[in-house]
């Protein structure tokens, strides 16, 4: 992995970040820059899957923090590559890709009534962004309307590997915060 990591320019905060989305850009990478050690893929598996791990990443990468010209750039550069070395591919193949990553994919709050609903992994996301210089804003916006529903008497349920945890105040949310990670700390964030 490292060799791989050495021939691309990615930042390497998004790489290791802790985010669910990381990972999808090292199955990209993967693809990409070591498919000479993945010899049993046919030229036209190896770019289809290339794309699709490319596109979830920047689609969950674009939740979080919004659209990034140079990982668009990217993905055109990808679709030049195999529209030049791919003849008669099947371009409905990655129109159905694309279109199955914008439809299936759940807005990180759900309404339910008086609740929000949030999994674990959506808050540890958050968490996460707090501590890289790209994310801050992010996560302190995210955490702020968090914070604003538990001021508005609502009810914050998360599902911690099928357990359910309800917060009711800021005081439970920064308990939990705690178990995660005891260095975050909202009055601090939310000034």
């Amino acid at each position: 992995m490292e060799e791989i990591l050495n021939r691309v320019m990615y930042n390497k905060e998004l790489i290791f970040s802790k985010s669910k989305w990381a990972d999808l850009l090292k199955f990209y990478f993967i693809l990409t820059y070591g498919k000479d050690k993945i010899p049993v893929l046919s030229k036209e598996v190896l770019y289809i899957n290339r794309y699709y791990w490319l596109k979830l990443f920047y689609h969950h990468y674009s939740v979080e923090f919004g659209k990034d010209a140079g990982i668009e750039q990217e993905i055109g550069l990808l679709l030049e590559e195999i529209s030049n070395n791919l003849e008669n591919f099947d371009w409905n193949i990655l129109e159905k890709i694309s279109h199955d990553i914008k439809n299936t994919e759940q807005e990180t709050f759900r309404l339910d009534k008086k609740n929000i609903l949030l999994n674990w992994s959506d808050l540890t996301s958050i968490l996460d962004a707090l501590q890289t210089a790209s994310g801050q804003t992010y996560g302190k916006k995210k955490l702020k309307e968090l914070t604003d529903k538990l001021d508005d008497n609502q009810t914050i349920e998360i599902d911690k590997n099928g357990i359910k945890i309800e917060i009711k105040n800021k005081l439970e949310l920064q308990n939990l915060i705690n178990t995660y990670d005891s260095n975050i700390q909202l009055s601090q964030i939310l000034k």
